[in-house]
């Protein structure tokens, strides 16, 4: 990354001075993307590590231009609505698992889709309601007013006004709405039909595709009811569908896979190979460096004497040779004896002297 920030010069007049600011540019790896709060976070430690720089200053962009920092105000409705919209999506994305998971085990995991659409109430409403109870009345106060009659002797001489007051029994309720409450989901499912592999009439096999029945597929929406919780005052709406799907992207991504695998295992055997071959080439390499180190011994040629009687040698030289060649293999198989004879002729040698 590279960062680059703009520190302005020092006013007299608070007026006049200018807000630091700071560009930074990041260099992805590709197919790479940072998220909103690393980004954020890139933001947060710059702005700390410079003084009078705020994180609102600081833009972020990648090596292709795009700016990846939000320029907007935190506070404004345009913050507000990307909330609002990031939890509409995590609500669509917890049913579809829910309703994944469910169709997962029953049709198997690459024969469907799922899509949930929800519209989410975000209005906060507050009411206050009071209620009234006339059966739990009780007497509050009571007046009561004694008026004679002039006429003493007349009947109902005396008249009494009696005034009462109840105090009827009164609930005041003050209600606020949560945020963000279901107002109306709508479910697409689209199910993929059956195959069967059939002999055709030329003796190959040929894969027949069969659509659903209505009864399974009205088994499958009412699972599918039960599971996201729906609710008909809402007009919940949920739609699933038998279709044949498009497979051959499918077949493409398996036959990639088991390319792969096999290409994997090939070069695994291929390093063994190498490792074995490398092993060999050095034991031979080392052997034919300490066959040059040894040093050599000659060996004696033996050489074979001539037979005397295939060469024309005079009578008298071939007793001598064949005398002295008595005498060689005497002297190698009985050197002691040998010794001891010669001892003994020098003996008598020196005697007659």
């Amino acid at each position: 990354a590279r960062v680059h920030i703009m520190i302005p010069k020092p006013s007299l007049f608070i007026e006049d001075e200018e807000p630091a600011s700071a560009s930074v540019l990041v260099k992805l790896v590709p197919g790479k993307r940072l998220k909103p709060d690393q980004v954020q976070g890139i933001a947060n430690l710059i702005a700390a590590s410079v003084e009078g720089l705020q994180a609102e200053k600081v833009t972020i962009v990648d090596s292709r231009g795009k700016v990846l920092s939000d320029q907007s105000d935190k506070n404004s409705l345009v913050e507000l609505t990307a909330t609002q919209f990031d939890l509409q999506r995590k609500v669509e994305s917890y049913l579809e698992d829910k309703v994944s998971t469910l169709l997962a085990g029953i049709v198997g995991t690459n024969n469907y889709m799922v899509r949930v659409t929800s519209e989410l109430d975000f209005n906060q409403v507050e009411r206050t309601m009071e209620s009234y109870d006339p059966e739990s009345s009780t007497i509050r106060s009571q007046e009561s007013d004694r008026v004679n009659n002039p006429d003493a002797n007349a009947p109902g001489s005396q008249s009494e006004n009696v005034v009462t007051n109840y105090e009827i029994s009164k609930t005041v309720q003050r209600v606020i709405g949560s945020v963000g409450n279901i107002r109306r989901l709508s479910v697409a499912v689209i199910i993929n039909g059956k195959y069967e592999t059939i002999i055709a009439e030329d003796g190959s096999e040929v894969t027949q595709y069969t659509q659903r029945s209505d009864e399974e597929l009205e088994k499958i929406a009412a699972m599918v009811k039960n599971a996201i919780g729906f609710d008909a005052g809402r007009n919940d709406q949920v739609e699933v569908t038998s279709m044949p799907f498009d497979l051959t992207e499918l077949q493409e991504t398996e036959e990639m896979i088991t390319w792969a695998e096999r290409m994997e295992l090939l070069k695994l055997w291929g390093q063994r190979l190498a490792f074995v071959a490398a092993a060999l080439f050095l034991v031979y390499l080392l052997k034919a460096i300490f066959v040059r180190l040894r040093p050599e011994i000659p060996v004696e040629k033996k050489i074979e004497e001539p037979v005397l009687e295939e060469l024309e040698v005079p009578l008298e030289t071939q007793l001598k040779m064949h005398k002295r060649k008595i005498v060689n293999k005497l002297a190698n198989e009985r050197p002691n004896e040998i010794a001891k004879l010669i001892r003994t002729w020098v003996i008598e040698l020196e005697s007659e002297e």
